[in-house]
């Protein structure tokens, strides 16, 4: 049985909020069969060089605290992905929503249940809350809380030299993904072991 995975049938009917969800960003070599015309797209913000970046969706309020949703690599700087509201949806909010992804964790988010996420989040209030001006202190609280979590997560995938460092493995740009995927992948594993002697902080 698959360790990550994400079935909305294991919260409560009357829990609404049920994941957190961010990505990260991780650096890697520089692909140069694969430069040509095509720097931007490789383009990492965070790190200033080349980057590739993960979805990623930790559970609110389940015993397990690992990674319930984990979609990628894609290149940092690939449009449909380098805005992480664009990436959640699958698609740009100036398409219709019926071309968006339909593989994305957007859809993948039952009706009357949501995600919790950063600013770059809003404007999609039916899947996902992020922190507004008007809310009271307690709900600001909990959704930095919630975040907070998801941050100590990214932090400890980049515990294992493997990903704290630039990744310079693989023959080509597909090569080069496939193996990225493949550390990320054992170390959602490692870590889901991990957290049951060292877990996340708790959610209330």
């Amino acid at each position: 049985m698959a360790l990550i995975y994400f079935d909305p049938s294991e919260w409560h009917e009357s829990q609404i909020h049920i994941v957190t969800v961010d990505t990260v960003d991780y650096t890697v070599e520089e692909q140069r069969s694969d430069l040509v015309g095509k720097l931007e797209r490789w383009y990492d913000h965070k790190s200033h060089s080349a980057g590739v970046k993960y979805e990623m969706a930790l559970p609110l309020c389940l015993r397990r605290q690992t990674c319930v949703w984990s979609r990628g690599p894609f290149p940092a700087g690939d449009p449909l992905v380098a805005h992480d509201g664009c990436f959640f949806r699958g698609g740009s909010l100036k398409k219709p929503k019926s071309e968006w992804d339909k593989n994305s964790l957007y859809f993948q988010i039952p009706d009357g249940k949501k995600a919790i996420g950063d600013s770059l989040y809003a404007g999609m209030p039916d899947k996902c809350t992020v922190a507004l001006n008007g809310h009271n202190k307690v709900t600001r609280d909990l959704i930095n809380l919630a975040k907070a979590r998801e941050e100590r997560y990214h932090g400890h995938t980049k515990e294992f030299n493997v990903l704290k460092y630039r990744f310079r493995h693989g023959s080509s740009a597909d090569d080069m993904l496939s193996k990225h995927k493949l550390c990320v992948d054992s170390i959602h594993i490692l870590l889901h072991f991990d957290l049951q002697h060292r877990p996340l902080m708790d959610f209330p």
